[in-house]
């Protein structure tokens, strides 16, 4: 972002304040025009993208710290929701990517969060109870869940092909 790195080596504890700083600008530049902004902490990727073994090598306490760090920084701007995970199921990620978003609702405690899962898999499959204020997002190649006459299935209300459908999910604390 702007020719800046996010972290001092790659360490979550360590983040690049003129990074962040620049990302911050962008959000309520967008909040002044009437935008949402959706941001991912740290995208996962679908092909073994860079942050993968970065996510690992961090540990899950540094993943909270982080997850803390963003929270703050970030507690002023209203029009904003996190996108944790992306394009891919967490797996062996899994509690770092918890680790963020409860970081996170440390300091934005009314904030939305999901989980940006792989294709054919909701925000919920791979990430249940993330945080309590879970949007739903489902991943889609096609139209959505559209093969399937059960009536508990997602259904596009405007009946077209779609990559993506977001939902609000209010589902309970994970820590209460």
């Amino acid at each position: 972002m702007n020719g800046d790195k996010p972290f001092e080596e790659k360490d979550f504890t360590k983040p690049n304040l003129a990074y962040f700083e620049h990302i911050r600008k962008g959000i309520r530049l967008a909040g002044e025009k009437g935008l949402l902004v959706g941001m991912a902490p740290v995208w996962k990727g679908c092909c073994n993208d860079f942050w993968n073994p970065v996510i690992l090598e961090n540990g899950t306490g540094k993943c909270r710290e982080y997850g803390r760090f963003i929270g703050k920084y970030f507690a002023g701007c209203t029009n904003l929701f996190w996108i944790q995970g992306g394009d891919n199921d967490p797996k062996e990620q899994t509690d770092h990517y918890r680790e963020i978003a409860i970081g996170i609702r440390e300091s934005m405690p009314d904030v939305l969060q999901t989980y940006h899962a792989s294709t054919g898999h909701s925000s919920t499959n791979v990430l249940p109870n993330m945080t309590k204020n879970q949007i739903l997002s489902i991943y889609s190649i096609s139209t959505i869940l559209s093969a399937s006459n059960r009536s508990d299935h997602w259904q596009n209300p405007h009946g077209r092909n779609c990559r993506e459908l977001w939902l609000p999910l209010p589902i309970m604390d994970m820590n209460s």
